[in-house]
C-alpha cells in the first residue's frame, strides 16, 4: 500500500537522469501569474500582473480576485506611496455589499418578528394560567360561604336539636375528665439519696489498727 503523501520516490538503480524531458514555461503571458494571496479573509490564489505604473522605481502590481459567494472578479492594485491597496473594482463590490446588506436587514427584521410573536405567545400563556389559578382560589373562597349560608338557613328546630348534640358533647368531655382527676397519681420526691462508702482496705488485706 503507497503511502497518502508521497515524501521519497524511488528511483531504480539504472535511471538515466538525461532521458527525462525539459519542461519549458510558456512565455505568452509572464505578465500574470498564480500566486497565493494572504487577504483580511482565508487564504487563496489569486492572479498577479505586473503593471507599468512605477512609483520611485518601485513596480505596481494588479491582482485578480474572486467574491466568495457570487464568484465575481475583484481588482486591486498596490498602492507604495501610502503603503497600502487601492480597489479597482470599488462600485459594483459596494452595490452588491449593499443589496447583501439589505437582504441581511430583512432576514433580521423577520428573526426579531418571530421572536417577538414567540414572546407575546409566552405572555399570553402565563396570563392564562395565572387567570385559572384565579379562578380556582375565588372558587374555593365561595365554598365555604356557601356552606355558611345553607346553615343559616335551616330551621329554629333543627339549630335547637344541634345546639342540644354539642353542649351534650360538651358536658360528656367534662365528665370524662372528672374521672380522669380523680385518679391518684404518686408525688415524686426529690430528696438526695447516701451512698454508702466502700472499704478498699480490708479488700487488699490492710489491717487497721
Amino acid at each position: 500500500m503507497s503511502e497518502r503523501k508521497v515524501l521519497n520516490k524511488y528511483y531504480p538503480p539504472d535511471f538515466d537522469p538525461l532521458s527525462v524531458p525539459r519542461q519549458r514555461r510558456s512565455t505568452t503571458n509572464q505578465k500574470l501569474q498564480t500566486v497565493r494571496l494572504d487577504t483580511p479573509f482565508p487564504m487563496f490564489n489569486s492572479r498577479k500582473e505586473i503593471t507599468d505604473q512605477k512609483y520611485l522605481t518601485i513596480p505596481i502590481y494588479r491582482f485578480y480576485i474572486r467574491y466568495t459567494r457570487c464568484s465575481s472578479s475583484i481588482t486591486f492594485k498596490t498602492d507604495p506611496k501610502n503603503r497600502d491597496h487601492e480597489c479597482e473594482s470599488e462600485e459594483e463590490t459596494l452595490g452588491r455589499l449593499k443589496r447583501e446588506e439589505g437582504e441581511r436587514n430583512v432576514i433580521e427584521d423577520f428573526e426579531v418578528k418571530t421572536q417577538q410573536t414567540k414572546t407575546d405567545m409566552a405572555i399570553t400563556d402565563a396570563l392564562d394560567e395565572i387567570r385559572v389559578q384565579n379562578a380556582r382560589r375565588e372558587k374555593l373562597q365561595l365554598e365555604p360561604t356557601e356552606a355558611l349560608g345553607t346553615s343559616k338557613r335551616s330551621t329554629p328546630r333543627e339549630q335547637e336539636e344541634a345546639f342540644q348534640d354539642q353542649s351534650s358533647k360538651v358536658i360528656g368531655g367534662i365528665s370524662i375528665l372528672d374521672g380522669l382527676c380523680d385518679i391518684s397519681v404518686p408525688i415524686p420526691h426529690f430528696h438526695r439519696m447516701k451512698r454508702k462508702k466502700k472499704d478498699y482496705s480490708t479488700a487488699l488485706g490492710i489491717k487497721r489498727k
